[in-house]
């Protein structure tokens, strides 16, 4: 078997300038993407796809449809493209049909879906057609822009920002390499809602599109580099992860909703957030560049067999530095493969959700309704040593059962109206 290949594309959504009002926005701050990264090994018939929407969620159907677009576009197989959006709240959303009052509005939806198609389609394309020898190191690091939303009122738990609830400030990135050492792509990985902008409104009463925190971080990136480089965000288990700071803020005083709205000033919010996150993720991949014992100690574990990286860390637990044989086997002679997909569908217990939010209120006594049963699935990718995973059930402890030496979580494939899956990437 030989070494990896990796290719990155991206490309922007283009928006239906009429569509904007169906969700009250009234213009686009800064443009939306579709960032594509594909992984070969050497001499595979097939790679992996990744792509994120910078967008809040997704139909199950839709990401379907996109991959199926995707294989059809690329020949990569429809099992092995993930399909995640980076849940940025400030984007419109693809409603169902029922939420439209005309033709029109309904073909403005079909526009809509056909520039994200387009988009997700285009980098897919561009990141398999640029596919190159590649190395892959892989970092981690905290970055404080993120806590709890859950905090405690008066009137009861409600949702705010600085919560003291339990968060995980870890941002992992891992660093796609060209033979000269520069980078193809960046991947990041945060749970951290983008909802800085979140329902808030310009003075002209309507609100802006914005990629918020996660798109302004990876575009700010990308130009630092001043290379063509892509920088894709992916998102962690952040149901309830917001960031420290945003325009809008809600709370209760004796039954009363208080509401407040810093308008066009909150995009100063966003900005110094997104920098700051933008700073660990450039000092993270840095650090992951220079790490030559950690790129060649993954590069190792890539073309170990299974048996062998097992050999390997039984050899480590023991306090031995030898490797196992079969770790300097001939790379041809490998039977495992670098690169492997695998997934197992399960059925859960559902929970009746209430649409409506404004009627909504703090409660000290949650009321749990069930509604059936919902299919979902865990997925994973691994890549040598290294474990992305995720499902619908995946629990912070996937990391400490996890048998690689790295796994990420992160949110896949998000279904609006149904269910909601999150993958989790493990890294080093």
């Amino acid at each position: 078997m030989g070494g990896l290949q990796a290719g990155a594309g991206k490309r922007v959504v283009e928006i239906p300038r009429d569509y904007l009002a169906v969700e009250n926005f009234g213009m686009i701050h800064d443009p939306i993407h579709a960032r594509a990264v594909a992984i070969r090994q050497e001499k595979a018939e097939s790679a992996v796809i990744l792509v994120s929407l910078e967008i809040t969620s997704m139909p199950g159907e839709e990401t379907e449809a996109i991959r199926t677009l995707i294989a059809e576009k690329t020949g990569v197989r429809e099992e092995n493209i993930w399909v995640c959006v980076t849940h940025s709240f400030s984007s419109p959303h693809l409603l169902p049909d029922h939420f439209f009052q005309s033709e029109a509005e309904l073909a403005l939806k079909t526009e809509y879906r056909e520039a994200l198609q387009s988009a997700a389609v285009g980098a897919a394309a561009d990141a398999v057609e640029h596919m190159q020898s590649a190395t892959l190191a892989v970092g981690a690091g905290d970055c404080g822009i993120v806590a709890s939303r859950d905090i405690e009122t008066a009137d009861g738990w409600w949702v705010g920002t600085n919560g003291d609830g339990p968060t995980n400030r870890t941002v992992t990135v891992l660093r796609f390499n060209d033979p000269a050492g520069k980078p193809i792509a960046l991947i990041s990985h945060f749970a951290i809602q983008s909802s800085v902008m979140d329902q808030s409104e310009f003075s002209d009463g309507k609100k802006p599109v914005t990629s918020d925190i996660a798109g302004n971080a990876c575009r700010k990136v990308e130009e630092e580099s001043g290379e063509s480089l892509v920088c894709m965000f992916l998102i962690g288990a952040a149901a309830d992860q917001a960031p420290i700071e945003k325009a809008v803020n809600e709370t209760f005083e004796n039954g009363e909703k208080i509401h407040t709205d810093l308008h066009e000033e909150g995009f100063a919010i966003c900005e110094r957030l997104s920098e700051e996150l933008k700073k660990r993720i450039c000092e993270i991949a840095h650090e992951a560049g220079q790490s030559q014992t950690r790129t060649n100690s993954l590069q190792e574990n890539v073309l170990c067999s299974q048996k062998a990286q097992s050999q390997c860390r039984k050899n480590e637990a023991d306090g031995c530095s030898e490797k196992a044989e079969s770790c300097e086997a001939n790379p041809d002679e490998m039977t495992e493969p670098v690169i492997k997909v695998a997934s197992a569908g399960l059925t859960v217990p559902a929970k009746h959700m209430n649409r409506d939010l404004h009627s909504l209120r703090p409660t000290r006594h949650a009321v749990y309704e069930p509604d059936g049963e919902s299919e979902t699935s865990i997925e994973a990718i691994r890549i040598g040593d290294l474990a992305l995973v995720g499902g619908g059930k995946a629990g912070a402890d996937l990391q400490d059962r996890s048998v690689h030496h790295g796994t990420v979580r992160i949110w896949h494939n998000t279904d609006l109206y149904a269910r909601q899956r999150r993958f989790q990437i493990y890294g080093g």
